[in-house]
């Protein structure tokens, strides 16, 4: 088990470097505009939970490293997150992935990814609920919210 996880890490430190001489798909201005939340009027507990996830998505959770700043991923071994159909059909298998990783290959968008990929960094139940409505409601995603219940529920299956 140790060594899968030392490998999902080295897999994604080296994701990261990669990217860092990639110059096409390094973020820009523009994708900063694209990152910004989408929670509905009216809701500030919402409002609040997305901007939580925000920066555990981008600090403590580490998912940033390999899925990005931007929700684009870095093909083909770590999907995008913005505008993703397989993130869109199932917000609990959402949530069970941030806590656990995406063990078995998913297709997201008509491309296959590995899986294998575990998480590094145990969340909350709090902390899981605000990343992924971060991610339902991020890079043009509205995609609706989860409720600290939900992530309970999850963490039991």
């Amino acid at each position: 088990m140790k060594r899968f996880i030392l490998s999902a890490v080295v897999v994604a430190f080296v994701a990261a470097i990669s990217y860092s001489f990639i110059p096409i798909a390094m973020s820009t201005s523009s994708d900063a505009a694209n990152t910004e939340m989408m929670a509905p009027a009216g809701d500030p507990d919402l409002a609040a939970s997305i901007k939580a996830g925000k920066a555990i998505y981008e600090g403590k959770g580490t998912c940033s490293v390999c899925h990005q700043l931007n929700g684009a991923g870095l093909p083909p071994t770590f999907p995008p997150l913005a505008g993703a159909d397989y993130l869109v059909a199932d917000k609990m298998r959402a949530v069970k992935q941030t806590m656990y990783g995406s063990k078995e290959p998913i297709k997201v968008n008509g491309v296959t990814y590995p899986g294998g990929i575990m998480t590094t960094v145990e969340l909350t139940n709090d902390e899981v609920r605000d990343v992924v409505n971060y991610i339902l409601n991020s890079w043009g995603n509205k995609d609706g919210s989860v409720t600290t219940k939900d992530v309970v529920s999850m963490r039991k299956k």
